[in-house]
């Protein structure tokens, strides 16, 4: 029996969680509100860069920014 590690990106929580629209976060991070759909859906790559600036906006580490989810697979 082996493991499957899945990371997901949970831009959408962290913002929610600090009252913070998709148009409140782009106008900070100087984006586009598709753009940031777009990293919330998952339909973008995000970039090191990019996370340490949805962290500094944010007020969180990039650890909050990810969950791991581990499966058993047969």
């Amino acid at each position: 029996m082996r493991e499957d590690i899945k990371m997901y990106f949970r831009l959408k929580e962290v913002r929610e969680s600090r009252g913070l629209s998709q148009n409140d976060l782009a106008r900070l991070c100087d984006l586009t509100v598709n753009t940031i759909s777009n990293y919330e859906r998952g339909k973008k790559q995000y970039s090191h860069e990019l996370i340490e600036k949805f962290c500094k906006v944010l007020n969180c580490t990039p650890a909050d920014l990810f969950v791991l989810e581990t499966t058993s697979v047969a």
